[in-house]
Formats: structure tokens, sequence, C-alpha cells
């Protein structure tokens, strides 16, 4: 997971500022949800 923490860090800075995120399906929605959150606990902070 060390190596996809510097890309969840650049889309939550990307993207922190908006309400929502627009994806194409909900496997996207999914992945950015589930995982997104397991990469940033696993880590240091996002």
């Amino acid at each position: 997971m060390r190596e996809c923490g510097p890309l969840v860090r650049d889309f939550v800075k990307t993207f922190q500022s908006f309400d929502a995120v627009v994806v194409p399906s909900a496997s996207c929605a999914g992945m950015i949800r589930e995982n997104h959150a397991r990469v940033g606990r696993a880590g240091r902070p996002l």
C-alpha cells in the first residue's frame, strides 16, 4: 500500500474543496470509498 499513498494523497488534495466527485461507475466510487480509507489507515495520515 505504500506505493499508492502518494496517489491517494494527491487525489485528496485535488478534490478536498468539492462537496461531491462524479465518477463513471459504482466500482470506481467503491474503490475510492473503501480503499482510500484503508490506505490512509495503513500508512501515514492523508
